[in-house]
């Protein structure tokens, strides 16, 4: 089994979903960290599955602090910033599903470049236009998803993988200080399902 968790959005401003959530967040990262939770729990994949989470270059750019997860307030609502705290968020979840001792799936983290998609069209234009000659297509993008489903390499702890090539989750000291354990991380997801 190969399951990809592989879904994102950036909300420039505040919306909820029809749970009443901050729908940016519950994109993100609580629907994944719910449909891998379920999953396991439920037995539901083989026992070699491979799990893989489609994270961004933006979590270079944040620590992970949970508190700024989700908001209840559109007046405090950040989409740049959160999306980068939920895709460094998503980084830390898929460490410790990997370190979890009676684990018998792998657990990668994932960043396919700078690829161009509506998303970026629609929330990033300056960015798009500026690095236009460099974006990725789709298939480009998708690559390092594929090769990783098929090859499964040895999984490392602190990598995030990008070309076919595991990469230090940290690119600048301030995100190594995270004010935020795992622990602190489960214990704020479990409160929403």
């Amino acid at each position: 089994d190969v399951l990809v968790n592989n879904v994102g959005v950036m909300l420039h401003n505040y919306q909820q979903n029809s749970a009443g959530e901050d729908k940016q967040f519950a994109v993100n990262l609580l629907n994944q960290y719910a449909l891998t939770e379920s999953l396991s729990a439920n037995a539901s994949l083989a026992d070699d599955a491979v799990v893989i989470t489609v994270a961004s270059g933006g979590m270079y750019m944040a620590p992970l602090v949970t508190a700024a997860l989700a908001s209840d307030d559109a007046t405090a609502h950040d989409g740049t910033q959160a999306y980068a705290i939920q895709k460094r968020a998503q980084v830390v979840l898929t460490e410790h599903w990997q370190s979890q001792p009676d684990n018998t799936n792998t657990f990668y983290v994932m960043h396919p470049g700078w690829v161009d998609t509506a998303g970026v069209k629609q929330s990033l234009p300056t960015f798009r236009k500026l690095l236009a000659p460099v974006l990725r297509n789709a298939t480009q993008g998708a690559d390092t998803i594929v090769w990783l489903a098929a090859k499964r390499p040895v999984p490392s702890s602190n990598t995030i993988w990008l070309d076919r090539k595991a990469r230090s989750v940290h690119a600048y000291g301030f995100t190594r200080a995270r004010s935020d354990s795992a622990d602190k991380l489960l214990g704020f997801l479990k409160k929403f399902l």
